[in-house]
């Protein structure tokens, strides 16, 4: 990290706990003013059933408004194979692109991806991707307004994400003071998911759309993965035709209706 001008965490090995004083999780790293926490998984990941826990414990600590970062060291890798600078260098490269740090090592295309094709189509998957973001937006916003009034962020959106998205808006705000920002546009696509599936939003207003809550968080997950990879440059030629998939699978199920 020092050698490539990353900034070091504030803590190592944090162990974070929640109301009843039991650890949910120990970070490898967090960083305390973007509140991130940053998980190296090791070939020991690739478990089934070790990732499926990971997977839990890491909603829990999203749910209590921790950012995530996962650092993938297990796949394609044996269990005690070694694992190569190379490796290393990749990874805190995207890691470093993704918390916006900054740093020498210049992100490159993968050779298997460096192709006018490929860059056209990644081109294609981050407009079809913004699309769907903004149709899910205002389909929410639409929603909520619709049932709690002009007060639907304060009712409707639980405490942690209103907080986390007004904290990134007033960072992007300072930053770009001329352009007005919305908290919402600062929701992600599992921010969405849990909005949608929180208990009364649920049971007074989506429900009637989607039927079961399986019918967007498994596709919105998968949607929310490919970003990650598109944005991490771990693109592959298939991601479009997934995306797209999976995008159909929810927006199926939404009217079309005018923004507002």
């Amino acid at each position: 990290m020092f050698r490539m001008k990353i900034p070091l965490p504030d803590e190592a090995q944090l162990p974070i706990k929640d109301t009843k004083d039991s650890i949910i999780s120990v970070a490898d790293y967090y960083y305390k003013d973007e509140n991130m926490c940053v998980f190296v998984d090791g070939p020991p990941h690739a478990d089934p059933e070790v990732r499926n826990k990971d997977k839990e414990k890491r909603k829990k600590l999203r749910q209590k408004g921790y950012g995530i970062y996962e650092m993938d060291f297990y796949t394609n890798i044996e269990k005690n194979q070694h694992i190569k600078d190379e490796l290393i260098k990749q990874r805190l490269m995207e890691f470093s692109d993704y918390m916006d740090f900054g740093g020498d090592i210049t992100p490159t295309e993968p050779k298997s991806t460096s192709s006018q094709e490929s860059i056209d189509k990644k081109s294609k998957l981050l407009k079809l991707l913004e699309s769907f973001e903004l149709k899910i937006r205002f389909f929410l916003r639409d929603h909520l307004l619709l049932f709690y009034g002009d007060d639907w962020w304060n009712l409707g959106v639980s405490k942690i994400l209103r907080e986390n998205a007004e904290k990134r808006k007033e960072q992007k705000q300072r930053s770009e003071p001329r352009r007005t920002y919305a908290a919402i546009e600062f929701l992600n696509l599992i921010d969405l998911s849990y909005i949608i599936s929180q208990k009364k939003n649920w049971a007074q207003i989506f429900q009637q759309f989607f039927r079961e809550k399986y019918v967007i968080q498994s596709p919105f997950e998968r949607i929310s993965n490919i970003r990650n990879d598109l944005a991490h440059y771990r693109f592959n030629k298939e991601d479009f035709d997934k995306c797209e998939t999976y995008i159909d699978d929810i927006l199926k199920f939404i009217p079309e209706k005018k923004d507002l």
